[in-house]
C-alpha cells in the first residue's frame, strides 16, 4: 500500500485543525474564506483517509467542469494522489475502469449522478 502525502506544500496551523476536526467526524463540511487553502486542507484529508481507514478510493464532486480540470490539476501537483477526471463525454467503458482503479476520481454531480443510475 502506498503511503499517501502532500509533495509541495505545507499546511498552516488553522488548515492542519480543519484536517484534524474533520478526521474526527463521520461528515464534515470544512468552511473557509476565498483563498484560505480549502482545496489544500482538501488534499490533506484525501492523503488522511487513505492511509488511516482502509479507503481504496476517494470521489471529489465539483460544481463544473472548470472546477473539475482545476481540482484534478492542483491534486496532481500537491499529493502523490493518481487523479482522473470523469466526463459525461467519458465511454462507459472507461467510466468503469475509472471508477475500479483510479485512487481518486474528480467529476461533477451529474456525470456521477447519471453513472450511478446508468450502471456504467
Amino acid at each position: 500500500m502506498s503511503e499517501y502525502h502532500l509533495t509541495n506544500l505545507t499546511l498552516r496551523s488553522y488548515q492542519q485543525t480543519a484536517v484534524e476536526w474533520s478526521r474526527n467526524r463521520e461528515n464534515a463540511v470544512v468552511c473557509l474564506p476565498t483563498g484560505s487553502g480549502k482545496t489544500l486542507v482538501g488534499c490533506q484529508w484525501a492523503c488522511s483517509q487513505l492511509n488511516e481507514t482502509g479507503s481504496e478510493r476517494i470521489l471529489i464532486v465539483e460544481p463544473s467542469r472548470y472546477l473539475v480540470e482545476q481540482t484534478a490539476e492542483y491534486i496532481d501537483q500537491q499529493t502523490n494522489i493518481t487523479t482522473k477526471k470523469l466526463y459525461g463525454t467519458t465511454t462507459s467503458e472507461e467510466r468503469q475502469h475509472q471508477w475500479d482503479t483510479d485512487t481518486a476520481v474528480v467529476t461533477t454531480p451529474q456525470t456521477a449522478y447519471n453513472c450511478r443510475v446508468a450502471r456504467f
